[in-house]
Order: C-alpha cells, then sequence, then structure tokens
C-alpha cells in the first residue's frame, strides 16, 4: 500500500460538488422544506398591522415662564425626547384615549377579523382561556381589568421618536385596522396637547387662582381639544392651538401594512434555505467517512482502481440475474482481468473486502461468468469464505465434497470441483465444526494451489471479512494478486485503511479495487453539462 504521502492529488471540479448536492439531495431538500414551513407557519401567525404617524412640535409658545418649561428648553435633545415619549406613554394620557375611543370595550379576539384561519384557531383558545379567568373576577375587577389591558396594549403599539437636530419628533401608532390606528395616533397627540394645557393651567392656578383670565382661557382650550378627541382631523388653527407642544401634522390613513412584504420574505428565505440546504450538504459530506466515488479508492486508500459495478436496484435475489443486469460491466472488468493477466502473467486472484457485506461473492461470481467465455478459457472459482459459503447456492450445486474436505483429505480435488460450464468450474466451500485456520496455515494448501495452477488458466477465490476473521491474511501470501472490494457510501474508510494494511503486513500484491454497488446521482442531463 502506497504511502499517503505519494499519493496522487485531484482537483475538485464543478461536477464534484453537483455530485455532493445530488448525493445529500435528501439533506438539502429536507432543510429547505423545515425551513419553508416554519417561516411560512410564522408568517401565517403574523396578523398585519397598519402604523400612522402624527408629527409633534415641542418649543412652542407657553402661557407661563415656570421652571418646568425652562427646563424644555435648556435640557439635552436625549433628555427632551425620553421625557417627551415617557409623557406620551404615561397613564394619564392613555387613559384619555381609551375613555375616548372606548378602547377597554374592544372584544378579546379584536385581532381575529384581520387574523389567518390558522392564527384564528390559536386566538379562539385564547379567548377561552382569558374568559375563564375572567370568570374569576367580580364585576368591578373585570372593568378594572378591562381598563388595564386596554392602556397596556395601546401602549405595546405606540413608538415615539425625535426628528434628528430638531424640536420635532413623531408619535406612531399600529394597529390592525388601518382607519383605527390613524384615529388613535390623532387622538394620542391631542390627548397629548391636553396634558400640556392642564400642566400650563395647574402653574397658573398656583399663582393667579382660578377665575385669571389666562386660566379661564386654557379651560377653554382644554374644552375644545377634548371636543376633538373623536380623532377626525382638524384645521390647522385648531391643530396648532396655545399649548407648548403644537401638532404640525396629523396622521392620515396608511395604505400600506408596515414591514417588508410576506412574498418578499418567503423568496428571501426559499435562497436562504436553498444556501442552508448546500451547506448541510457539504458539512454531511465532510463527516462522512466512507467511500464515495473512484477519486476516493485511489486517493484514500492508495490502490490503483480496477473497476466500478453500479448498484442493481432490484427486487431480484438472484445473483445470477443481478449478472444479466451489469452483463456489459462484467464483461469489460472480465476483458481488463485476461489483459492483466496476459501482461502481469499471474493466475490466481483473491477477491477480499473489510466486511461480509461488500458483495464479493457477486464479484466472483460473475468475474468467473464472463471470465470463462473468452478465448476458451478454463475459470476455477473456489469459495473460500467458510463462515458464510455462497458459491453453492449462486450456481445451484452441492456443497460437499468441498473446499474443506480437500485440505483436510477427506475428498480429492477432482471429485470436490464441479463443472457447471464447458469452460467454469466451481471449489465450494463445504461445511466443517473445525477451524479453518488449522488448514490454511499449512503447506499443504500452498500445494493444493500449486496444482490447480497448473490445470486452471484463471483461478479467483472468494474469501471476505478481513478485520472479523484471518482467512484472507493467510492466503495472501499463496496467491498472486488481490483485488479488494469497497462498496459506495458504506465502506468506512478507516475499516478499509486498516484491512488493507492487515494485507500489506502479510506481504499481499494488490492488483486493484473494486468500487461496488456504485451510484450515479447526478441526472444525465445534468452530468453531461458539468
Amino acid at each position: 500500500m502506497n504511502d499517503s504521502s505519494a499519493l496522487p492529488e485531484y482537483d475538485q471540479s464543478l461536477r464534484d460538488y453537483v455530485r455532493v448536492i445530488f448525493r445529500q439531495k435528501f439533506i438539502v431538500l429536507t432543510s429547505i422544506l423545515v425551513i419553508m414551513i416554519v417561516v411560512i407557519l410564522g408568517l401565517k401567525f403574523d396578523t398585519p398591522k397598519y402604523e400612522a404617524s402624527v408629527q409633534m412640535l415641542i418649543s412652542g409658545e407657553k402661557q407661563v415662564d415656570s421652571p418646568y418649561y425652562k427646563e424644555l428648553i435648556t435640557t439635552q435633545d436625549d433628555e427632551i425626547n425620553q421625557t417627551q415619549s415617557a409623557i406620551v406613554t404615561s397613564t394619564p394620557v392613555l387613559g384619555r384615549v381609551v375613555d375616548a375611543l372606548h378602547l377597554d370595550k374592544r372584544p378579546s379576539d379584536y385581532e381575529r377579523a384581520f387574523a389567518s384561519p390558522l392564527k384564528r384557531a390559536f386566538l379562539d383558545l385564547e379567548v377561552k382561556m382569558d374568559q375563564t379567568h375572567m370568570e374569576k373576577l367580580s364585576a368591578a375587577q373585570q372593568i378594572t381589568y378591562n381598563y388595564q389591558q386596554a392602556i397596556d396594549e395601546l401602549r405595546t403599539n405606540i413608538k415615539v421618536d425625535p426628528v434628528k437636530d430638531t424640536n420635532i419628533f413623531t408619535i406612531s401608532v399600529k394597529d390592525y385596522n388601518p382607519a383605527s390606528a390613524t384615529i388613535i395616533a390623532n387622538v394620542i397627540s391631542r390627548a397629548y396637547v391636553i396634558y400640556d394645557l392642564e400642566q400650563q393651567m395647574a402653574e397658573l392656578q398656583q399663582k393667579y387662582g382660578d377665575q385669571h383670565p389666562m386660566v379661564v382661557q386654557l379651560q377653554d382650550s382644554i374644552k375644545h381639544m377634548t371636543a376633538l378627541l373623536s380623532g377626525q382631523p382638524i384645521s390647522d388653527e385648531e391643530a396648532l392651538g396655545t399649548a407648548s407642544v403644537k401638532i404640525i401634522e396629523q396622521a392620515s390613513i396608511p395604505l400600506k401594512p408596515i414591514g417588508s412584504s410576506k412574498k418578499l420574505i418567503a423568496l428571501a428565505v426559499l435562497f436562504a434555505s436553498i444556501f442552508m440546504g448546500f451547506f448541510l450538504a457539504f458539512l454531511f459530506e465532510y463527516m462522512d467517512q466512507t467511500i464515495k466515488s473512484p477519486k476516493d479508492v485511489e486517493k484514500v486508500l492508495g490502490v490503483p482502481l480496477f473497476g466500478t459495478v453500479p448498484i442493481v436496484r432490484s427486487i431480484k435475489r438472484d445473483l445470477k440475474e443481478v449478472a444479466l443486469c451489469n452483463n456489459m460491466v462484467f464483461r469489460n472488468l472480465a476483458n481488463q482481468l485476461r489483459l492483466m493477466m496476459t501482461v502481469k502473467s499471474f493466475k490466481t486472484v483473491m477477491v477480499t473486502a473489510s466486511a461480509r457485506h461488500e458483495g464479493t461473492s457477486t464479484l466472483v461470481a460473475n468475474l468467473g461468468i464472463y471470465a470463462a467465455q473468452g478465448e476458451a478459457k478454463k475459470v476455477l472459482v473456489i469459495d473460500a469464505n467458510f463462515h458464510h459459503p455462497a458459491m453453492s447456492n449462486i450456481f445451484d450445486v452441492s456443497d460437499s465434497p468441498g473446499f474443506v474436505d480437500v485440505l483436510t483429505e477427506q475428498a480429492s480435488l477432482e471429485k470436490a470441483i464441479i463443472c457447471v460450464q464447458p469452460t467454469l468450474f466451481v471449489l465450494p466451500a463445504s461445511k466443517t465444526t473445525i477451524n479453518p485456520l488449522i488448514f490454511l496455515d499449512s503447506p499443504k494448501t500452498r500445494a493444493i494451489l500449486e496444482k490447480l495452477k497448473s490445470q486452471f488458466d484463471l483461478i479467483l477465490i472468494d474469501c471476505v471479512d478481513l478485520n472479523s476473521t484471518q482467512e484472507a491474511c493467510l492466503l495472501a501470501p499463496l496467491v498472486d494478486k488481490i483485488i479488494f472490494v469497497v462498496s459506495e457510501n458504506q465502506t468506512r474508510r478507516p475499516v478499509a485503511l486498516r484491512a488493507l494494511e492487515n494485507l500489506k503486513e502479510h506481504k499481499a500484491s494488490i492488483l486493484g479495487a473494486i468500487l461496488n454497488k456504485r451510484t450515479y446521482p447526478i441526472p444525465k442531463f445534468i452530468y453531461n453539462r458539468v
């Protein structure tokens, strides 16, 4: 086996990357499907909201010169914005809005009329839970609870943002109904103005008493603005008013819900999920320690590739029928084997693998069938798979006497060898309760093989399970060449390397490796273009 430093290097081509994607297509499709389902469900649960905004000015003229208003002029912008945000979302302001628009009388399933059918089912469950809670409260407690719930809900849907380098800030309100969002935004701005007027009136009352003309004027302004809490548009003169904060732009009905389009979100997530699927495909490919391609055979195992055998997706279990399904594949392998025999002058070839289920028995039988068809070669197939013999079933012959009987001198070679075709012969394994290692580890085995080499042009030996049994290692120095079988996506690299190391320690001569059960994940029309 070659040193790892001498292994051939391969550049990754586009076809290699495409092969990874198609080989891991289940991972790719599953990740795309899961991500898209989660996102679509999330979008279905997200009821669209509309946002209406009002612009306010906080540097208007004051009716009275008091410390409260001086602070508004001298305080830093950030502090002003935080102060105004706190005032806008305070209970006195929001309570006036709730009272004016009767928001506490809204049904608990207000969102239901605007939600998707999937979200409605969830909302119905929430309503039932809320009703269960309300039944435990008294009538007065229910009124208080609904009122506080309305204020809290309104507070979560309000946002106050400053306009940079100005004394202007915006009050934005979100609601499922665009008209309701507009009305609430306008009412909040007017409730805020009323709050400011009340602050001014309180200052004047402390200074001049209730009958002062300016106090009376402010009372009239408060009554007039209170009458406008319906949320309908008002004139610019009424909007500017006499308060220190002024409405400079009233809310208008928003035409589109806030946030990105759900279709755009779904499209963006689709591309992201495809990318994630590709990432997971390459991650799983990197983590997979099995032999996956002919390149792996030469690059990882360091042995020449003798050939590949495609996987047969059939419910038929008869191995001779499998041979008929791949007649060109095995015919080419047999022709290649005969050519190498001529060039390298060998007769005995052992086909082995690291584990039982690599398909060596099928390969040996089919190689024997097609090798015997060329140039009247006499081919012998020996079943040295003593623990799990298969040749007697494949060729439908008796398993007794067999190879074990020859080794124990209970039968002659002539009686044990069975002719299945004019130029094809089989030596089955037979059955024994004695450890076969005793027979193989003796000069008699070498003598038998030498005798067979004088009678046959090619001898194929089936002997597997290198990592569990020692038969293949004992036979390795007695045969001319060894073909090592690995299965695509099944044989693990460390296991195969350990098996080859065992053969190397027993002075085995590796002819090459066969990649069995090979798949072609890339569709042909794509394969021809990459």
